[in-house]
């Protein structure tokens, strides 16, 4: 899970803008992707995990190095992230009462 979700997140960093570092969160029932691209050498990837998830289609644009740093603390085997919409920040939760809340960003 927080193992996963490192991975994933830094194999999305391989394609995403290098001054913002922005990934697109799309979830989908029973399915996190996280969707980067770099205009300027004509990149783009597309990374899909696998998640406990049943409500309608969520969006969010998140900088990958702040989430890289909250994965970083967090040492419990799964998480909880959720989101309210595009607009609002995330929150992951590790169940042990750590919370870490990153804000979202405009898509570059």
């Amino acid at each position: 899970a927080t193992a996963t979700m490192d991975r994933a997140v830094k194999q999305a960093m391989c394609a995403a803008n290098t001054r913002s570092s922005i990934i697109v969160f799309s979830l989908t029932s029973g399915k996190l992707t996280l969707r980067s691209h770099n205009a300027d050498i004509g990149v783009e990837g597309d990374i899909e995990v696998p998640v406990e998830y049943t409500g309608a289609l969520a969006l969010i644009n998140i900088d990958g190095r702040k989430l890289l740093s909250a994965l970083k603390v967090i040492g419990a085997e799964n998480i909880d992230f959720s989101f309210a919409d595009s607009e609002s920040p995330a929150v992951i939760q590790d169940g042990e009462g750590l919370t870490y809340i990153v804000m979202p960003c405009d898509y570059a």
